[in-house]
């Protein structure tokens, strides 16, 4: 596995300070399009067909549709010249758009997310495509990185979703993780908790519509 440039990285050390920098202009990304039940969406050269759970917005299940923040993910990390994955686990991979851009860079690509979701990424994706949750979390291969977008929104889910980071993640496991930044709060507190077994920097590119983690176990958690 190939760790990202130092140049490309600004440590995290105050969560709270670090992070009102990119609250100075909020951004709000939202759904490409929550009435469509499919989406043409080109990354690089390439067009996917990705379809929608467009009941998502009235049953809760936001991971049905296609997220903005995860079309910027998908661009960036496929321009990554240093990103050479092997076995990838994402989390909460949705609908699966970072599976289909991604599956063909890896030898293994495994797609995970709640029970409910899995038959929508099956249709859109030919990665492996297995069920995980993250109050009971399983490790289904070594992997070298770990992959997520918009997961930190939820302050309930934060304990969970460290805990399977822990789980799942040794000392030379990669974790990547993205999305829009939609409450400050939230943000500050993933950060404190995630800080306490994980070293952890931010990409700082003032070009991304994006924040993107970067996150590695420390040998001694404290």
């Amino acid at each position: 596995m190939t760790f990202p440039p130092q140049t490309l990285l600004l440590p995290i050390t105050d969560p709270e300070e670090d992070l009102s920098v990119f609250f100075t202009v909020p951004t709000s990304l939202g759904f490409v399009d929550s009435k469509s039940p499919s989406l043409e969406i080109e990354i690089g050269r390439q067009t996917y067909t990705i379809y929608q759970g467009i009941s998502g917005l009235i049953s809760g299940q936001t991971g049905q549709l296609v997220w903005r923040s995860s079309i910027h993910f998908a661009n960036w990390l496929s321009k990554q010249d240093w990103f050479k994955p092997k076995n990838v686990v994402e989390l909460g991979s949705g609908t699966g758009l970072l599976a289909c851009v991604l599956r063909e860079k890896c030898k293994r690509y495994i797609a995970t997310d709640q029970r409910s979701l899995l038959r929508l990424l099956r249709k859109n994706t030919d990665a492996e495509v297995l069920e995980l949750d993250w109050t009971h979390p399983v490790k289904p291969c070594e992997m070298d990185y770990i992959l997520a977008c918009d997961v930190v929104y939820n302050e309930n889910l934060i304990e969970p979703l460290v805990q399977t980071l822990e789980f799942l993640a040794s000392v030379q496991t990669i974790v990547i993780i993205a999305g829009e930044l939609r409450s400050f709060e939230v943000a500050v507190q993933f950060l404190q908790v995630w800080r306490r077994s994980f070293h952890v920097w931010i990409v700082g590119d003032d070009s991304l519509n994006i924040i993107i983690w970067i996150g590695k176990r420390k040998s001694s958690p404290r």
